[in-house]
């Protein structure tokens, strides 16, 4: 029944490539020796962190019966035989990530008690998770990632009480979190971009002590922001719950981080409905923070003092903090000399760009824009050795672009539209290569109308200066609003590595929870030489 079932696999979805590689068509050899070493690389760089050996094929046990199916990103395509699979019923570990396998009707994977671990991600999947889903009782990972299922997690999830790793996250899914709530033995949640609509309260998930990762972005859930997760979720490390609706009717509370003894180092709640003041509680979590992300909230501009003790902070996102006085930029701030990433966009920042900025060596992102700062752009900002992105328009700044700024070797982006800034950028070298890649200034002509406006006349538009190196002229008009839509920081987001997704820099720093292994989204899986 084994070499049948195999076949049958086999036969379906296996492409000619695996089959060679694997050395199916001998007759003689047993279908537990099908298999062959095989590494993933990465097609959009050298970055050879995540890579890891691993055995693909059929792997068996002492008695030859298949313990393990694992072919990610080979290529597999068509209808899974999920009828013929059920009957492995000694199978553990199904990994069949990065293909073009669409269900067997209503049925999406196979149920067999005896599995526990499910890994499907990137696939053709379609329609609902099964309802006897609650039947895997052995299961420790569920890994179904950007498929189009549908609906929500049946309730029956609840006897799947071994799990520790569900990632359902880009896919279409409603309801079903708080199913959740009784697997006290997750440590990692993914169910980012999705269609979850659930409120949460202040109670939600006390009980899972053990996760480390909760990841629930870009979804509607409403409520309140759990005192829990600061108070009981001591283990929890990265939580990112950015684009819901979660803020609820009361103030964001200081108590909730006062003598924090756990290990957050990543938070990010932008997008959100949080009112109040920022908590000067965060000092408690000095000892681990690293990235803090509460951008347009409802949040007052005040940033607390207290701030100061958050040394380790590599990125620090404070966009849009526009509720509250202006106030000049906080001189504490220097003092937080880990920083690779600050935004301060629209915080109601006034008086001149400090110079202590030009300090704060391991800068790569400085963003300023649409603040009230006025006076010149410091020449110190150029000596920073890392900075990549600088960001200063929509301010009331005057003079000229200091060279050792526009000169400034591997910067990336530079925009200085709607200030007041005169004199040249540029021109071209001999080459025609200008220093900045993507950059924007007042250099439009009144007479050529509003070019990137969809056809608006540009009212009092004018040219302030020469930027022959300018990859986009704005004016300096009310009607110049496609310079103001551009959200750079996706591209920023997209280039570094702070932002990556928190699986591939688990599996880089050694996590592995039972075989979970995230492919990157963008890597070819390839034979190990002399395999």
């Amino acid at each position: 029944v084994q070499r049948y079932v195999v076949g049958v696999f086999v036969y379906s979805v296996v492409p000619n490539s695996a089959v060679t590689e694997m050395d199916m068509m001998d007759p003689t050899t047993s279908e537990c020796k099908w298999n062959a070493m095989y590494e993933d690389v990465a097609i959009e760089d050298d970055d050879t962190r995540n890579m890891q050996a691993r055995e693909m094929g059929f792997g068996c046990d002492g008695n030859n019966h298949i313990r393990k199916i694992e072919f990610q990103g080979l290529g597999l395509a068509g209808t899974l035989p999920i009828q013929e699979l059920e009957q492995l019923t000694s199978l553990r570990h199904l990994a069949l990530d990065k293909n073009a396998l669409e269900p067997e009707g209503f049925k999406m994977f196979p149920i067999i008690p005896s599995l526990r671990h499910v890994s499907m991600a990137r696939n053709l999947l379609k329609g609902t998770l099964p309802d006897n889903i609650g039947e895997l009782t052995n299961l420790i990972v569920l890994a179904l990632s950007d498929n189009e299922i549908t609906g929500g997690i049946p309730s029956s999830i609840s006897s799947c009480t071994d799990l520790k790793v569900i990632a359902l996250d880009n896919n279409q899914l409603e309801t079903g979190f708080l199913y959740l709530e009784t697997l006290t033995m997750l440590r990692e949640i993914h169910l980012g971009n999705n269609l979850f609509f659930e409120n949460i309260g202040d109670q939600t998930l006390k009980n899972l002590v053990h996760l480390e990762v909760l990841s629930i972005h870009n979804n509607q859930f409403a409520g309140p922001l759990p005192s829990v997760w600061f108070t009981d979720l001591l283990k929890l490390e990265h939580l990112d719950a950015h684009k819901n609706a979660i803020g609820g009717s009361e103030p964001w509370s200081n108590d909730d981080m006062i003598d924090y003894k756990g290990v957050l180092h990543y938070i990010d709640l932008k997008s959100n409905l949080l009112f109040g003041t920022l908590p000067r509680s965060f000092q408690f979590l000095s000892n681990h923070l690293v990235h803090l992300d509460v951008s347009s909230n409802r949040l007052s501009n005040k940033i607390p003092h207290t701030f100061t003790h958050l040394k380790k902070l590599r990125v620090l996102m404070l966009n849009d903090f526009g509720l509250g006085d202006l106030q000049p930029v906080p001189e504490w701030l220097s003092g937080l000399d880990r920083l690779r990433f600050l935004g301060l966009q629209a915080t109601g920042l006034s008086g001149t760009i400090p110079t202590f900025f030009g300090s704060m060596e391991k800068l790569e992102m400085l963003d300023l824009d649409y603040n009230n700062l006025n006076g010149t752009i410091p020449s110190e900002l150029g000596a920073l050795p890392n900075l990549s992105y600088l960001q200063l328009n929509q301010n009331r700044l005057t003079g000229e672009v200091p060279p050792e700024v526009f000169n400034k070797p591997d910067l990336h982006l530079l925009t200085l539209d709607n200030n007041e800034i005169t004199g040249m950028l540029g021109p071209p070298d001999e080459t025609g290569d200008c220093p900045v890649d993507i950059m924007t200034a007042d250099c439009g002509n009144e007479d050529l109308g509003c070019p990137y406006c969809e056809g608006q006349k540009a009212v009092q538009g004018k040219k302030e200066i020469d930027c022959p190196c300018c990859t986009r002229c704005c004016y300096d008009s009310p009607d110049d609003e496609a310079c103001g839509l551009s959200n750079w920081l996706d591209l920023i987001e997209n280039d570094s590595d702070a932002w990556e997704d928190v699986r591939l820099k688990r599996q880089a720093s050694g996590f592995n929870i039972n075989g979970y292994y995230y492919l990157k989204r963008y890597a070819a899986i390839r034979k190990v030489s002399g395999q």
